[in-house]
C-alpha cells in the first residue's frame, strides 16, 4: 500500500514539475540542457576549488544557488518576452547563451584555482564575449 502511494506521489510530483517547467521556460531545448549542465558544473567546481583553497562555506554555497536561481528567473523572463512577441524562443535562448558563456568562464576559473591547465584561447574567447556584452550594456545606459 505504501509503495503504491509513493509511486502515485512520485508521478504527481514529476507531472507538476514538468508542467511548471513548461510554463516558465517553454519546450525543452538543447540550450536549456546545456545551461543546466553548466550550472551544475560551475557549482561542483566551485565547491572543489573552495574546499581546496579556503574551506567550504555554506554561506558561499547559498549565494551560488541564489545566483543560479536569479539566472533562471531571467531565462524565464526571456520566455515571457518570446510569448508576447511570438519570437519562438529567441529571447530565452539569447539569455541562455549569455549565461552559458558566463558559467563556462566560471568553470574555467574554478578549475584553474585547482591548478588544472586551462586552454588560454577558450578563456580568451569567453572573456571577449562577456566583455563585448558588458560594453554593449554600458553603451545602452550611456556610460
Amino acid at each position: 500500500m505504501l509503495d503504491h502511494k509513493l509511486d502515485v506521489l512520485t508521478k504527481v510530483g514529476f507531472t507538476l514539475g514538468g508542467g511548471l517547467f513548461g510554463v516558465l521556460y517553454g519546450d525543452y531545448s538543447v540550450i536549456m540542457g546545456v545551461l543546466a549542465g553548466m550550472m551544475v558544473a560551475d557549482y561542483i567546481t566551485g565547491m572543489l576549488a573552495g574546499g581546496r583553497k579556503a574551506g567550504l562555506s555554506s554561506k558561499v554555497g547559498y549565494i551560488g544557488i541564489k545566483r543560479k536561481l536569479a539566472m533562471l528567473i531571467i531565462v524565464s523572463m526571456g520566455h515571457g518576452v518570446d510569448l508576447l512577441l511570438g519570437t519562438q524562443g529567441l529571447w530565452r535562448d539569447l539569455a541562455c547563451g549569455f549565461y552559458i558563456g558566463n558559467e563556462a568562464l566560471s568553470v574555467l576559473e574554478n578549475v584553474a584555482r585547482l591548478d588544472v591547465l586551462v586552454p588560454i584561447k577558450l578563456k580568451q574567447v569567453l572573456t571577449r564575449l562577456i566583455d563585448e556584452d558588458q560594453l554593449q550594456k554600458d553603451q545602452e545606459e550611456g556610460k
